[in-house]
């Protein structure tokens, strides 16, 4: 039917404005301008290949890679901020994540449970020592309503725990002796350094507040039931427990005690964090962030220079850690510079 209207149009073009012919034989006005592509001429859209993608081989390589021992219980993100440390690049992470994705290696995580009443905290750590971030968290035993209370310590710009304790009750005597216990083995200057946690009973001690203003600590506490307030301590809660290897119940305080220990230096050393550009929590802490960044940089130029058409809007940069915060005000820059 158009056919037949755009040949009456054609033919009303030397009489009539092309608007009104297409008008009267009810055509819209695109219709007329529209050229098909001849049948013989069309190619099927999809299904093409795209020219820089991996190979199979390559994409089998990765597979077997991220399905190994090593990196089995690593993100993406992880086994290849590891596999720049060995030297080694084979593709993005998010050509890792599409490759296990692709063979069902994947899943979603859950979303996080927000809600807010008070005026927001904030703080924020620019070095290490700045800010640290603490809570507790019962870890069950084997006995019916019975718990082991976990105390934590985390400096929040490097993610470091720099004191854990596992012990059978919840007491701000406990607390104080594992923040004196901290400031003095990593030498802390206490007069700049912000305290945050959330509003638990031995966080709002009379005790803990006497222990902070004696030392010149500052304090900062959450919202009451805002987890988000917190975030830095929840999340490594959450690292802790959902681990390969949680016993979820704990006979003695022993067996409680020995996890946490193995559990903490294996993320201070060997845990590769999103939240530090993918280096460790001691990197960061003791200093060594630079030499790490300063060879993956190495890793990805030698990359580029084989492969620069994989890298199409500018060279690789190897990121170190951003400035840390805690309700990040608004007007502040999405990412700031790190200079090596």
């Amino acid at each position: 039917m158009n056919t037949i209207a755009k040949q009456a149009v054609v033919s009303l073009v030397d009489v009539v404005e092309i608007t009104k012919a297409c008008s009267l034989f009810g055509l819209a006005r695109s219709s007329y301008y529209y050229q098909p592509i001849p049948i013989a001429q069309q190619q099927k859209h999809g299904g093409g290949k795209q020219p820089n993608a991996l190979s199979a081989a390559e994409q089998d390589k990765i597979l077997n890679l991220l399905t190994s021992d090593r990196y089995c219980d690593r993100s993406p993100r992880q086994a290849h901020a590891e596999m720049l440390d060995d030297g080694l690049y084979l593709a993005s992470p998010r050509s890792f994540a599409r490759i296990l994705q692709k063979n069902g290696q994947s899943r979603n995580r859950q979303l996080q449970r927000s809600d807010m009443v008070r005026p927001k905290p904030v703080a924020v750590a620019n070095d290490c020592n700045e800010l640290w971030s603490w809570d507790t968290s019962p870890l069950a035993t084997t006995t019916k309503r019975l718990f082991f209370h976990l105390y934590i310590i985390m400096d929040v710009y490097s993610r470091f725990a720099v004191r854990w304790l596992v012990a059978p009750v919840e007491r701000a005597e406990i607390a104080e002796k594992l923040f004196r216990d901290a400031c003095a083995t990593y030498d802390v200057d206490t007069t700049d350094l912000v305290s945050h946690s959330d509003n638990g009973p031995i966080q709002r001690s009379d005790l803990i507040a006497d222990c902070f203003k004696e030392l010149g600590i500052t304090k900062s506490h959450s919202r009451p039931h805002v987890s988000n307030d917190n975030p830095y301590s929840e999340s490594l809660f959450k690292t802790a427990k959902y681990q390969p290897g949680y016993p979820w119940q704990f006979e003695t305080i022993e067996q409680a005690q020995a996890w946490a220990d193995q559990c903490f230096l294996n993320y201070n050393f060997n845990h590769y964090h999103s939240g530090i550009a993918m280096l460790t929590p001691a990197s960061v802490y003791f200093g060594t962030a630079v030499e790490v960044i300063q060879r993956r940089q190495l890793v990805l130029d030698d990359a580029f220079k084989v492969h620069p058409e994989r890298f199409r809007s500018k060279p690789p940069i190897a990121k170190g850690p951003q400035p840390a915060w805690i309700n990040k005000p608004a007007d502040q820059p999405s990412k700031e510079p790190y200079e090596i």
